[in-house]
């Protein structure tokens, strides 16, 4: 499998942490429903710290922080049930699958932008 290249960069707000969701969610103004993401950590049997919901130009961006350690294939699957945007998520995966056993690039395979430039 070859090595994934990026066309687009940008001035990141958020990387991977292995106890935070980072979620996208491009479709509109409304700000994303908190009782989902109770009931789906409910469910799997985590609990929430904290959660930050910032405004962007397509949507939010949802920064949810865990009191529980994942392994990032668990990460991707919440962030993917959640309804994150669904082109972020692919791509997350793509990453994780080049790179399955390689540390260094774990920090960078889950990321938000603040902004994004060509």
């Amino acid at each position: 499998m070859g090595a994934l290249t990026f066309k687009k960069f940008g001035l990141v707000k958020e990387y991977s942490d292995d106890r935070m969701l980072l979620l996208d969610f491009d479709d509109g103004c409304r700000s994303p429903a908190l009782d989902r993401l109770y009931s789906v950590a409910r469910t799997c049997g985590l609990e929430i710290e904290w959660v930050r919901q910032d405004r962007t130009v397509h949507g939010w961006h949802m920064v949810v922080r865990l009191r529980r350690r994942l392994k990032p294939w668990q990460t991707l699957a919440l962030q993917a049930i959640l309804g994150s945007d669904w082109r972020r998520e692919s791509m997350n995966w793509a990453r994780l699958a080049a790179n399955p056993e390689h540390p260094a690039a774990l920090r960078r395979w889950n990321i938000l932008y603040e902004e994004k430039v060509q």
